[in-house]
C-alpha cells in the first residue's frame, strides 16, 4: 500500500527499491521490514518532486453549422 504521506506518485518499485537500500545500510536487520518500507516511503515523499499540472489546453472553437438551404 502506498502511503498519503507522498506528494507524487511513486512506483511501488521504487519504495521497494530504497527500503532495501535502508535495510543494508542498516547491516540487513531481520524483522524490521515494515519498519524500512514506512521510511522508504517519508524519504521519497521528500525527495520525489510534486508533479506540476500542464498547462490545461485551449478549447477548440465550436463549429457553426451552415444555415439550412430552403
Amino acid at each position: 500500500m502506498i502511503s498519503k504521506v507522498l506528494r507524487a506518485p511513486v512506483a511501488e518499485d521504487a519504495i521497494r527499491a530504497r527500503a532495501y537500500q535502508i535495510w543494508e545500510e542498516e547491516g540487513r536487520p531481520e524483522g524490521q521490514h515494515e519498519l524500512h518500507w514506512q521510511r522508504a516511503v517519508e524519504w521519497l515523499a521528500s525527495h520525489v518532486p510534486a508533479p506540476t499540472n500542464p498547462a490545461p489546453r485551449a478549447k477548440a472553437p465550436k463549429a457553426k453549422l451552415a444555415p439550412k438551404k430552403k
